[in-house]
């Protein structure tokens, strides 16, 4: 899902509250002036009804393949993540937002940091296609080593070969410390 812009910060509190020890977000009831033009009835008709379906009810819970939860607020499509560290900060611009413990449907905000696209890249899961058990430790079968590379700035940089795995797999826990990469940086995926 592309990122749209959020709505007004004002406009997300009124119809959505959040709990930050959860990551929940539902949704508020509406009074008429949400309504005006939509139904015929009337929009006190409107309000009543969309507050018997909706109000006090889980919001942006729909499970993405990937994992995100999103939904709809005013037509507009959202992830809630960025839904939810909007109203808790009050900040409806940010780069990107790491979920910390590599769970996407995790949105408490302890769980939640604004990250640049480069930083939100050294707090990865191990890909599913990974055949060495860690980050950029590859068998390279020409040379009969272990290959070590990491990425720097957007670019991948070689560390080394080396005969023995364990040997490959501490100079890239070395680089990735020198470099600043999170902790939960290769973390199995959730569910993997």
């Amino acid at each position: 899902m592309a990122k749209s812009k959020l709505p007004d910060i004002n406009v997300l509190r009124n119809l959505l509250d959040y709990d930050p020890q959860t990551g929940i977000l539902t949704w508020r009831a509406r009074g008429p002036e949400w309504f005006k033009g939509t139904d015929p009835r009337g929009a006190q008709w409107a309000a009543n009804n969309w507050n018997a379906k909706f109000a006090g009810k889980s919001a942006l819970n729909c499970s993405q393949r990937s994992g995100y939860r999103t939904g709809a607020v005013l037509a507009i499509p959202l992830v809630a993540h960025r839904v939810a560290y909007a109203i808790h900060t009050g900040l409806t611009e940010f780069p990107e937002l790491d979920h910390i413990n590599g769970d996407r449907a995790d949105n408490r905000i302890v769980n939640l940091r604004p990250v640049s696209h480069s930083e939100n890249a050294q707090n990865t899961a191990l890909y599913s296609s990974n055949t060495s058990g860690y980050h950029g430790v590859m068998w390279e079968k020409s040379h009969k080593a272990w290959a070590v590379k990491i990425n720097i700035g957007g670019r991948q940089r070689r560390i080394g070969r080396f005969k023995n795995k364990d040997d490959a797999i501490a100079a890239r826990k070395r680089a990735e410390t020198a470099l600043g990469y999170h902790p939960n940086h290769g973390r199995k995926p959730i569910g993997g």
